[in-house]
């Protein structure tokens, strides 16, 4: 592993460079010319770098992160999601000729009949297994206005 104030930066807290000197003032401080060592090539030379360098470099992230946003909302815009999602659909069921493929058609028509079907089929033994469950239960047909005010909550009521 390579320390790292072979590259410019300090190995230890007190290496530290103080950042004003006490006669100095903060703005003395701050108007001091800095630069910033980076490792620039493969020899792990530090090369420094200049605020405008820097800045320059800032606003090139920016700008490329800026373009990426960009390509990101056009993704994500409803009218893309759409046409995306029709391109999908279309590549299973349409052939490259145009032609459709009758036997994916076929599949998918046969699954949306067999799950329609299933659940009618567990809608209706459900319901006969709790109506089994209750044979001594009459329904009878009372006007609401003489089912008890705590019951109406959980009556059922007709719609006539």
């Amino acid at each position: 592993m390579v320390p790292l104030s072979q590259f410019g930066h300090p190995s230890t807290l007190s290496d530290l460079p103080q950042t004003a000197s006490l006669g100095e003032s903060l703005s003395q401080a701050l108007s001091r010319p800095r630069t910033v060592c980076l490792v620039s090539d493969t020899t792990g030379t530090p090369k420094p770098r200049s605020a405008d360098q820097i800045e320059a470099d800032i606003a090139a992230t920016r700008d490329r992160i800026a373009g990426t946003l960009d390509t990101l909302q056009n993704k994500v815009k409803p009218e893309n999601l759409v046409k995306s999602g029709l391109g999908k659909v279309k590549g299973i069921y349409i052939k490259e000729d145009g032609g459709v493929r009758i036997e994916r058609v076929a599949a998918t028509a046969a699954l949306v009949v067999g799950v329609v079907l299933l659940r009618k089929g567990l809608n209706s033994y459900s319901r006969s297994r709790v109506m089994k469950h209750m044979p001594d239960v009459m329904w009878v047909p009372v006007p609401k206005r003489l089912v008890p005010l705590p019951l109406q909550s959980i009556a059922r009521f007709a719609s006539v």
